[in-house]
């Protein structure tokens, strides 16, 4: 009967586990999309800053590393 007991408190912890281990999952896989998604709009918003001020930022950070 204790036997019984353990394998199925054993079965239970697995189950759990594996339950926790796919929310974890899935949460993690959101927060890369959600970073993704910002590194997006930075890289876009980097483009258009370049854009309308006509220096790349590179060019800015040559520049910044001459004076130094």
């Amino acid at each position: 009967m204790k036997v019984k007991e353990k394998k199925q408190k054993l079965k239970d912890s697995e189950i759990d586990l594996q339950r926790r281990h796919e929310q974890m999952k899935k949460s993690l896989e959101a927060q890369i999309k959600e970073l993704e998604e910002k590194r997006r709009g930075l890289e876009l918003e980097i483009s258009q800053w370049e854009q309308s001020n006509g220096v790349s930022m590179d060019e800015l950070r040559r520049r910044s590393l001459e004076r130094e």
